[in-house]
């Protein structure tokens, strides 16, 4: 999929793991160039406006440690081995949460209404993500 997409990404697990998780997301995020880390940067402030202000890290009681991205109307391509942006970026994490045997709860909703995308994995998924569509009118 190469046009506008809502997506929403969600990672948590044991403490450890996830302050593991933490590091490779920081560490990644410092080796990419000034352009990207700015993309970067903005997509988590989109995100944070939609959770009503919630760092994509957060502290919770259930896990002590999640990660939550929400993004709305984004060009989100397929997985590319080398990060050339933003959406790139977010990928790479996903795969990075897998290799960590993280929970990850992952859907990508497309501009057709049947273009549904939904992922999710781990040893204590919940199945907390999921997709209404609904029509509003007045």
């Amino acid at each position: 999929m190469s046009y506008r997409s809502d997506v929403a990404i969600r990672i948590y697990g044991d403490q450890t793991s996830m302050l593991e998780f933490g590091e490779v997301y920081s560490d990644t995020f410092d080796t990419l160039s000034q352009d990207i880390q700015n993309e970067i940067l903005a997509l988590e402030c989109k995100s944070n406006n939609i959770t009503s202000n919630k760092d994509v890290f957060f502290t919770s009681e259930e896990y002590g440690y999640e990660f939550l991205f929400i993004g709305e109307s984004i060009r989100w391509g397929d997985y590319w081995l080398t990060i050339k942006s933003g959406v790139d970026f977010f990928n790479h994490m996903i795969q990075s949460a897998k290799a960590l045997d993280l929970n990850i709860e992952y859907i990508l909703m497309g501009e057709d209404y049947s273009d549904i995308e939904q992922y999710q994995t781990g040893p204590d998924c919940e199945y907390r993500l999921s997709v209404k569509r609904s029509i509003d009118w007045s």
